[in-house]
């Protein structure tokens, strides 16, 4: 049985953190983000991204600075585990799997 996103991340998630290794970093200055928003192709058109697109780009850029595994988090469920205090709540996981089988 294949669950989608199970065991790797999502593929809109690769995709996002693929397209944000291939952007530039955005300019300090909002005045200078402006300048550098419009790109000319080869053809002579243009194409100028909406504030809104510049802002979903810089939080998708900050988040790509986020490391990939909470290692605090990791710690306590790891200590949790050795002492006996981890406990699982299993309508929470019925809940999810069925959310998962809901997307479907």
């Amino acid at each position: 049985m294949n669950i989608k996103g199970v065991g790797s991340p999502p593929v809109n998630d690769l995709k996002a953190r693929e397209s944000l290794k291939n952007t530039e970093k955005p300019a300090e200055n909002p005045q200078q983000a402006k300048a550098d928003a419009p790109a000319t192709s080869k053809s002579g058109e243009t194409v100028q991204l909406s504030s809104e697109a510049q802002g979903i780009r810089k939080i998708e850029q900050e988040l790509a600075k986020l490391p990939e595994v909470d290692n605090e988090r990791v710690a306590k469920i790891k200590q949790a585990l050795e002492d006996g205090s981890y406990s699982v709540n299993s309508r929470s996981v019925a809940e999810k799997l069925l959310g998962l089988d809901q997307e479907f």
